[in-house]
């Protein structure tokens, strides 16, 4: 059984963040073979997707429940949403399937998070996680933890809040990128996706570190492909509300896009320039991506 792990949600001032990986791990206790990964980049899974400007579920659990609830509702959410019919679907869900967790962040019709799972949906979190408790307080370590070069390195797009909400805000993404690059949790890995709310509703961030940064060091090469150290530039829908992350690594020449709301699986280019790369996800899926970032590999 195919399984993801690790959503965190926090709720600010201006509506909810939620941040997760997009690694996929075979349970030990469905396979022959034992635990594996997946290879994180290609044959990974958007675990947090934009199905609406003000609304964004995430699961962690059994993939195929997960993304076929997701498209359900992404079919049915897009000209609005009501929220008792949201919790209504992701609780059938999670008695057919208990392995599987949902969270959902809206800012309709007043800013929200909660969780929902066999036992009900908890409404109001403030702060939640759903997938491998270990994770969360690997997470958690990380987040109290981190420098202020860390923090500086993370730009909101659009601060709408105030100075101590901006604080915790930086932190959540490079407190989940340690734990990703710690490799402690092999369940955790792939790219850090970050969605937070802004003027015009949810959207996804571009990662804004490069390969060695997070310990103060400089900026490291885009490295090779041979040599195991590579970086990525993480790229995101330029219109908010689109459910669709792409990253492209220049050392191999490959993009990878996540667009469940498009297709079930991401979808590899390979032997492409960024341009390309870009054009073939405008022509493909009529998604034009933001100016990127930088991030480690």
């Amino acid at each position: 059984m195919a399984t993801v792990t690790l959503v965190v949600g926090r709720t600010f001032g201006d509506g909810p963040r939620l941040i997760s990986d997009t690694q996929v791990t075979v349970d030990e206790r469905r396979s022959s073979s034992g635990p594996r990964s997946f290879e994180p980049y290609t044959q990974g899974v958007l675990k947090a997707v934009i199905l609406h400007p003000a609304l964004c579920v995430a699961f962690a659990g059994t993939i195929s429940t997960g993304t076929q609830v997701l498209l359900e509702l992404g079919r049915s959410v897009r000209q609005g949403f009501d929220q008792n019919e949201v919790q209504r679907l992701l609780q059938a869900a999670c008695r057919r399937d208990p392995e599987t967790a949902f969270m959902v962040a809206a800012l309709a019709p007043t800013p929200e998070l909660y969780v929902v799972d066999d036992e009900g949906a908890r409404l109001g979190e403030v702060h939640a996680a759903i997938g491998t408790p270990g994770a969360y307080q690997d997470y958690l370590r990380r987040f109290h933890t981190a420098n202020e070069l860390q923090r500086e390195s993370v730009r909101l797009r659009e601060p709408l809040i105030d100075a101590v909400e901006q604080d915790a805000a930086a932190r959540m993404l490079p407190a989940f990128m340690q734990v990703i690059l710690d490799g402690a949790r092999p369940e955790v890995g792939g790219l850090p996706i970050l969605v937070a709310p802004s003027r015009r509703g949810f959207r996804y961030e571009s990662v804004a570190m490069r390969a060695d940064a997070l310990d103060g060091s400089p900026a490291a090469s885009w490295g090779s492909a041979d040599g195991g150290a590579f970086g990525y530039r993480l790229k995101v829908p330029r219109r908010a509300g689109v459910g669709a992350v792409g990253a492209y690594f220049p050392a191999a020449d490959l993009g990878v896009v996540y667009a469940p709301g498009f297709r079930r699986n991401g979808m590899v280019f390979r032997n492409v320039t960024e341009a390309a790369f870009e054009a073939r996800v405008r022509e493909e899926l009529g998604v034009e991506l933001d100016a990127p970032m930088a991030g480690p590999a």
